[in-house]
């Protein structure tokens, strides 16, 4: 006995829609995160720079804090510079609590110091290469403002010459 059913067309139909629908959804889970790090790519001669910003701020932001983890073995921390999301921030630092770890954070007694839906950098993180190997940095930590919001990792990779 052979078993045939015949689907029709308006079926076949809401079925692929659903699943397109659904897909383009699931392709952009990954791609949610408001807070992110760049990644890099050097040989051992030269320093790094790392770019944390901000992807369609979830809501305003006066008052922040998170934490940058990085492989002290990899890459020593230099300095940092503030991005134009945080340079009217009357109050901002970054520095380095124990090796691999930097804290980060702000607040300013204006409110909105970064507006609901707002893009842009919040800081540029200098490094000197201590080893060529490749290297994961992170965001954590978020207080504040941030506590909700997802974060997105970078990743530094090292060529030899």
């Amino acid at each position: 006995m052979t078993c045939t059913k015949k689907v029709s067309p308006k079926r076949a139909m809401i079925f692929l829609v659903f699943w397109v629908v659904w897909l383009g959804a699931a392709g952009r889970i990954g791609n949610c995160q408001n807070l992110t790090i760049d990644s890099q790519k050097g040989n051992m001669k030269e320093s790094v720079m790392f770019t944390v910003s901000v992807k369609n701020a979830p809501n305003s932001v006066q008052c922040f804090g998170f934490e940058v983890h990085f492989n002290p073995q990899v890459l020593a921390y230099s300095q940092y510079e503030r991005g134009e999301m945080v340079e009217k921030c009357k109050y901002f630092s970054c520095v380095q609590v124990e090796p691999g770890v930097l804290r980060c954070g702000g607040f300013n007694t204006a409110k909105n110091t970064i507006p609901s839906g707002q893009s842009g950098n919040v800081l540029f993180l200098y490094f000197k290469k201590v080893k060529c190997q490749n290297s994961t940095l992170s965001i954590d930590g978020e207080v504040d403002d941030l506590k909700d919001w997802e974060t997105g990792s970078g990743r530094f990779t090292c060529w030899r010459n």
